[in-house]
């Protein structure tokens, strides 16, 4: 007897009625550790073209350590936003949209791809694939800012 074979292990290769709960929570944990790595993209993306380490603590433009409560993915920056308009606390600086928005792109894509996505492979494909458009936004918001420090 011949059979097809399978591209997809039913229900996820997960016990019967435990598919859902063991991908919400698989989904759960690519999200976190989708906006954790565009976040450090972001470090990556500002600190590189500015020939700057990648070591160290994170600081405002005025030179203030950031506190862990402000480095917290998409968190750290929504609060930023909706409690004091984008501005640091410290001096005021704009703190740009990019740092926020792409870690909660990575973390919606990374999310819903293991999520939704039937298939492991395609999951990480399409997560790595928004992580590397993230980086690459940053570098080149990294070169523009860096080309603007030089002059």
């Amino acid at each position: 007897m011949h059979t097809a074979p399978m591209l997809a292990v039913p229900n996820g290769g997960f016990a019967p009625g435990w598919g859902f709960a063991v991908r919400a929570v698989l989904a759960g944990y690519a999200a976190i550790i989708a906006a954790f790595l565009a976040s450090f993209f972001g470090v990556v993306g500002e600190r590189v073209p500015q020939k700057r380490t990648l070591g160290g603590r994170s600081m405002c433009s005025c030179g203030r350590v950031l506190r862990a409560v402000e480095l917290v993915p998409v968190a750290g920056w929504a609060r930023l936003a909706l409690l004091h308009h984008s501005r640091a606390t410290c001096c005021g600086a704009v703190v740009p949209a990019r740092y926020g928005v792409s870690e909660l792109i990575a973390a919606l894509a990374a999310g819903l791809s293991f999520g939704l996505g039937g298939y492991w492979l395609w999951s990480w494909v399409a997560s790595l694939a928004v992580l590397c458009g993230v980086l690459a936004w940053h570098v080149v918001a990294g070169i523009r800012l860096a080309r603007r420090t030089i002059r």
